[in-house]
């Protein structure tokens, strides 16, 4: 990664390293966002003319700590280069003014910026630049049903879609749309559920004004009891930031969820971490908001030569509809787990998630994840937020080339990227699948390094809080470079 030497000796002069701020050191300041690349599956930046970079988390409660836990978040900023690294976190609101915090990274180091404690607010979007490149940023949810991490995306778009939606058993599903700029954003939201696509009329033309972020309750919205309840949010001008904060309370569903919709379509969405098992549940929510129906194959990969051909199921996804597909119906699927690649011969045209729910105790968990796109897949991925506490299985990399992988994993510590003990040299064979445990004390709580002489797709478990069981899901970060 080319090293970046950037004049901010007057910032520097005020620049403090943040762990926690009172509301008291508010800045109050307007913000200025560099250009960001191509909608898509977040990623480290590259370019040699590119001397900052701008993060967009999508959105988090901000209430603390309550009698049953915690309705907070965190912004994780990493630095895994040998320099130092500033910026800003400008966190925005429903009703109130942007907060602008400067915060610095040592090198090989990370920085927690506590939202919470900055604004106290239902709910908090954050906008995070800083001056290198190979910053990477993540948002972490905290809630008394299990904490889950989200990397915040890259850009903004004026097209975001959701496709996994929930709100089955008074569940809570609530749109999180942010405005980081200087003029309004006007935005038309369709939600299509099992009964097909609808337009309210009160969702059109729907404002987000400046430097702000409002919150759609779709229950209160007129989709309550909806087991299947997917958006489309156009705008019709400016360009915004959409996620989801989703409460599972039943229906075969418990756990929560925050993270960002999609930027983009696509024709591949890519999955490492599928299982088939007794307890297990998982289902492919795949949404079609374009104007034609859509043909879809889902394949499986990651099988051994045991388990034998497994053809592709070829699925019709109507137009600006969902389909549900419970990969347990794949004909000769075996037990155990596998990954999973959805794709169309069509032009960009859908949007995949995974909803994953396995025993955890005498509970369930469930996690849910956006697929990767096709061009996010590289040699090269950071996790740079990883489970404090041993795990096992805590990345699983999927092998998506036609042959045998080479997979070096590292930790990134004060002395650099360490190799960590017994996982240097795994071979994974072409299309193949790992699990990777993350038990000795040099790899946790510490960035990682997944680096493959192929093509390679990592995700990772990260463990939630004491009152929350199981695990949640989320990509690492392809690096490009």
């Amino acid at each position: 990664m080319t090293k970046r030497l950037v004049a901010l000796a007057l910032v520097v002069l005020f620049i403090v390293v943040v762990a926690s701020t009172s509301a008291g050191d508010d800045v109050r300041t307007a913000a200025v966002f560099a250009e960001s690349s191509r909608p898509g599956t977040p990623r480290l930046a590259v370019g040699d003319d590119v001397v900052s970079v701008t993060w967009f988390c999508g959105g988090t409660a901000a209430l603390g700590a309550a009698d049953n836990g915690e309705y907070g978040g965190d912004v994780i900023a990493t630095n895994p280069g040998e320099t130092p690294a500033v910026g800003t976190v400008t966190i925005l609101t429903i009703d109130r003014d942007p907060v602008v915090v400067p915060f610095s990274i040592e090198p090989r180091s990370q920085s927690t910026i506590d939202l919470d404690q900055v604004v106290t607010a239902n709910y908090v979007s954050a906008v995070v630049e800083v001056d290198r490149v190979d910053v990477t940023v993540e948002q972490r949810s905290l809630h008394p049903a299990g904490d889950v991490l989200s990397p915040c995306a890259n850009t903004t778009a004026a097209e975001w879609y959701v496709a996994d939606g929930f709100t089955a058993s008074d569940s809570d599903l609530r749109l999180l749309m942010s405005n980081p700029y200087l003029s309004p954003a006007i935005v038309d939201i369709t939600i299509s559920t099992a009964q097909g696509p609808r337009s309210p009329s009160e969702l059109q033309g729907y404002v987000i004004p400046p430097r702000s972020l409002r919150v759609l309750n779709l229950e209160e919205a007129g989709f309550r009891d909806e087991p299947v309840v997917a958006a489309s949010v156009v705008a019709t001008s400016g360009r915004i930031v959409v996620a989801k904060d989703q409460h599972f309370l039943g229906s075969g569903r418990l756990g929560h969820v925050t993270s960002l919709g999609a930027p983009a379509l696509g024709d591949e969405w890519w999955f490492a971490d599928g299982e088939k098992g007794e307890g297990v549940t998982e289902r492919l929510v795949i949404f079609n908001p374009t104007d034609t129906d859509v043909e879809a194959d889902v394949i499986v990969l990651g099988l051994d030569a045991s388990a034998g051909v497994i053809e592709p199921t070829t699925l019709t996804v109507p137009s600006r509809e969902v389909v549900v597909f419970d990969t347990s119906a794949i004909a000769g699927l075996p037990d155990g787990r596998h990954g999973l690649l959805v794709s169309t011969l069509s032009e960009p045209a859908l949007v995949v998630e995974r909803v994953l729910t396995r025993p955890t105790g005498e509970s369930v968990s469930t996690s849910v994840l956006l697929g990767a796109e096709g061009n996010a897949l590289s040699t090269r991925w950071l996790a740079s937020v990883t489970p404090t506490i041993a795990l096992e299985g805590a990345l699983v990399v999927l092998n998506v080339s036609p042959n045998d992988a080479s997979v070096d994993v590292l930790s990134v510590g004060p002395g650099g990227e360490d190799p960590i003990p017994q996982l240097s040299d795994l071979t994974i064979p072409a299309n193949g699948w790992r699990s990777i445990d993350l038990v000795d004390a040099v790899s946790l709580g510490r960035p990682i390094v997944v680096r493959s002489d192929q093509p390679i797709l990592v995700e990772r478990r990260i463990e939630r809080n004491e009152r929350g069981s199981g695990t949640s899901a989320a990509l690492a970060f392809p690096d490009p470079s």
